[in-house]
């Protein structure tokens, strides 16, 4: 005598890939969701007050201003074949004048709400105060072991030649720039040092923040159109479970 399963109950079987006798008991599949049904959720951007990115708009605003000032120092100090110590000066404010220039159009682009991204800030930032750093200390060096004159006024040397002409010049023979350009170069790279490191630290401060919320991410998992909720638990009902499981047995003929 052979056994042989309803059709039915071969499908729901194959379907539910549960046992025919826990189908046939009125037990019911687990919970399963289908294929891309898990969606992530990014974080939300981080917030920050309306203070701290003016304040942010103003370090670089007086980064761009000294820059400016920097490089009329700078190359103000270039006459005729020589060039002065103040020169030194020229690429920290370049390099400030720039980012800090492209730092406020990006703003002013994106309605004064957020600049370039922190990430960029700590690269470039990091190269100029280091520069700075080198050619303000070499400044600041320079101002103080040089005793060639007082002032501007006192910048001033004469020459005879060998027929007895006399000649007269305005500033030393050395160095073509009065002094107090030097001054006024090397004061202006240490205010670069010293705006371009704090923003260095701030651009750290705001990339760890980003970096931190990135890697949380929010999963939800949605439930589909027009399907039944998952069950609690796994158990049989009281009627059902009384009941036999039904097998059809066919004699031979």
């Amino acid at each position: 005598m052979a056994s042989q399963q309803t059709p039915m109950a071969e499908r729901a079987a194959q379907q539910n890939n549960l046992p025919e006798e826990m189908i046939a008991a009125g037990f019911q599949p687990y919970y399963q969701p289908y294929p891309g049904q898990q969606q992530t959720i990014a974080p939300p951007p981080l917030e920050t007050s309306k203070r701290a990115e003016f304040t942010r708009l103003g370090f670089f605003g007086t980064a761009l201003l000294l820059g400016i000032i920097g490089l009329g120092l700078s190359l103000s100090s270039i006459g005729g074949s020589d060039i002065s110590v103040a020169i030194a000066a020229l690429p920290a404010s370049a390099l400030a004048t720039i980012w800090s220039l492209a730092e406020v159009i990006t703003r002013a682009v994106r309605k004064f709400k957020r600049g370039i991204h922190p990430g960029a800030h700590v690269g470039v930032c990091l190269i100029i105060w280091m520069i700075a750093s080198i050619t303000g200390g070499m400044l600041c060096t320079y101002v103080a072991l040089y005793r060639g004159y007082d002032d501007d006024e006192e910048c001033s040397f004469t020459t005879t030649d060998g027929e007895g002409h006399v000649s007269s010049y305005d500033c030393a023979p050395r160095d073509p720039a009065p002094k107090g350009k030097i001054v006024g170069s090397a004061v202006i790279t240490c205010m670069l040092f010293a705006i371009n490191f704090g923003l260095f630290i701030d651009a750290c401060i705001q990339t760890h923040r980003r970096n931190t919320a990135a890697k949380r991410p929010i999963m939800v998992i949605a439930q589909p159109p027009n399907w039944p909720a998952a069950p609690v638990q796994m158990q049989a009902p009281a009627a059902a479970a009384k009941e036999p499981v039904i097998r059809e047995y066919y004699a031979p003929a």
